[in-house]
């Protein structure tokens, strides 16, 4: 493709630190996930949505992850690993948007099962509303392999390009602000309410994680497409910490009293089993196994033995009645 002179990318350089955020990220989504599945925590709406969220996470940072792989790539792939990177994070806003709508409709009605009603529309609105900007994306190239090192995978900014930012740029950063007064109203009704204050704290996790994990570099892209020149290595530290929104994610959905119990049952299970093994042999020497083991053998002889002698009374006694 040709470049315009207004030209400028945002390449996905691997460095250590990008990596370990994303694998932190790719860990806490995998276990939360694990954890979810196997007990069975998504039974109700809220559920649901809190673990398509993590789901969306997972997405993105796996994907975001091969973006930075340091192997000399071809346009299809950065193209495929970018845009399911981008529709896992666009998945992952929408369904925190979407979560923060339902939060605040269970303050004006008690009932989780309200929330039903909207289901439809929530997973209409987080499946299509990312595939249908990712597809604009690849239509207009936004996707690209650098044109400075075939290593890394970009994105192509052109500043006189208003399509761009009206589909990559301003939906993302109108999300995160709506996500966050969704929440924020949530929990000032619940307050309201007389809720618990640590619940109402719980519950502000979320729009904590989406102010300083996703606003900050979705500003910063926003200054890029209006032809700004932010500095480098602030747009690169703010673009690694957004890699943290998926392990912060978990760490907010992990303070959920069910997952909690979850992890403990687990850890408890696997803590257990060694003790066990650890009890017989730490205790018990091999002599003093053996010595029992005689023990118990000569009781049972004994038993055995007062067994024949009653029943070869009872024989003789048999033969031989007494009358009064």
């Amino acid at each position: 493709m040709e470049f315009s002179i207004s030209f400028v990318e945002k390449p996905a350089v691997w460095s250590a630190f990008s990596s370990i955020t994303l694998l932190l990220s790719i860990i806490a989504t995998s276990f939360i996930i694990f954890i979810s599945l196997k007990s069975r925590l998504y039974k109700d709406i809220l559920g649901k949505m809190a673990l398509m969220n993590i789901i969306a996470d997972f997405i993105y940072a796996i994907f975001k992850f091969l973006t930075y792989i340091p192997i000399e790539k071809t346009q299809e792939y950065c193209e495929i690993v970018q845009v399911l990177a981008g529709y896992g994070r666009g998945a992952s806003l929408i369904w925190s948007m979407l979560f923060g709508h339902a939060m605040l409709h269970l303050t004006k009605s008690d009932d989780v099962r309200s929330i039903n009603r909207y289901r439809k529309i929530y997973v209409a609105t987080a499946f299509i509303t990312p595939i249908f900007l990712e597809v604009l994306s690849v239509l207009n190239d936004f996707y690209i392999v650098s044109p400075k090192n075939d290593d890394y995978c970009s994105m192509y900014f052109d500043e006189t390009s208003i399509s761009q930012m009206v589909i990559t740029t301003v939906p993302t950063t109108a999300i995160c602000v709506l996500s966050v007064f969704l929440y924020v109203y949530a929990c000032y009704r619940l307050y309201r309410k007389g809720i618990w204050l640590k619940e109402v704290l719980t519950l502000l996790l979320f729009p904590s994680i989406i102010i300083f994990c996703w606003i900050p570099i979705r500003v910063v892209d926003l200054i890029v497409t209006l032809g700004g020149n932010p500095n480098g290595i602030i747009m690169l530290y703010l673009n690694e910490f957004s890699h943290l929104v998926g392990f912060f994610q978990c760490i907010a959905y992990g303070r959920n009293r069910n997952v909690q119990s979850e992890i403990r049952k687990l850890w408890y299970c696997r803590s257990r089993k060694p003790e066990i093994k650890r009890s017989y042999s730490a205790e018990l020497s091999l002599e003093e196994q053996e010595s029992i083991k005689q023990s118990l053998l000569k009781r049972t002889l004994k038993a055995n033995n007062n067994i024949h002698d009653s029943v070869t009374t009872s024989l003789r006694s048999s033969e031989h009645p007494s009358f009064m």
